[in-house]
């Protein structure tokens, strides 16, 4: 956050004037993130679960929050059994890495729906939608996605085409 900061460019001109908001908008997500990713890691120790209501409740103020910066946001959570707080956890971070990745495109539109996969696991579908015309998946942004969900233990795939990238994350309900 404080490189974030730190390297703010000065006020000269409309060009670094647009630079320096959207930097301050992504400091805003990084402190939104922290906030309840605060909360996600303390309930790990001593939480018996996320049942669909608190996890849509996470969802919506996630959206909410993206919202504010131009990222239209909808969720959609269908788990019939609660998840660990650690899968809630890894699976929040895996939407903020996506999150981040939309700030890079234009007119971002992200959507996500959590479901159970099998017995074991659940998935998680997002896909973004935005008025590129590149193949989003070809993007330095999305190498930059792909090293993060790599650092996250957690299976998944990334799939786009112009103006969209979809991800897909498989992981284990009990958060192994």
């Amino acid at each position: 956050m404080y490189d974030l900061l730190s390297s703010l460019p000065p006020l000269t001109d409309e060009a670094s004037s647009h630079e320096r908001y959207r930097m301050l908008q992504r400091a805003k997500m990084l402190v939104a993130y922290c906030k309840r990713k605060g909360s996600l890691t303390l309930a790990q120790h001593g939480e018996s679960g996320f049942d669909r209501d608190r996890i849509q409740l996470i969802a919506n103020e996630l959206a909410s929050d993206l919202r504010t910066i131009d990222i239209d946001c909808a969720s959609i959570i269908a788990i019939r059994l609660p998840l660990h707080a650690s899968t809630v956890s890894a699976l929040y971070d895996c939407v903020y890495d996506f999150a981040f990745f939309a700030y890079t495109t234009d007119h971002p539109a992200l959507m996500y729906h959590l479901g159970d996969h099998d017995r074991c696991s659940v998935e998680l579908r997002a896909t973004l939608f935005s008025n590129d015309d590149a193949d989003l998946s070809q993007t330095p942004a999305a190498q930059e996605l792909e090293s993060a969900l790599q650092g996250r233990n957690v299976a998944y795939r990334l799939e786009g085409e112009p103006g969209q990238l979809r991800m897909i994350v498989l992981m284990p309900r009990a958060g192994e």
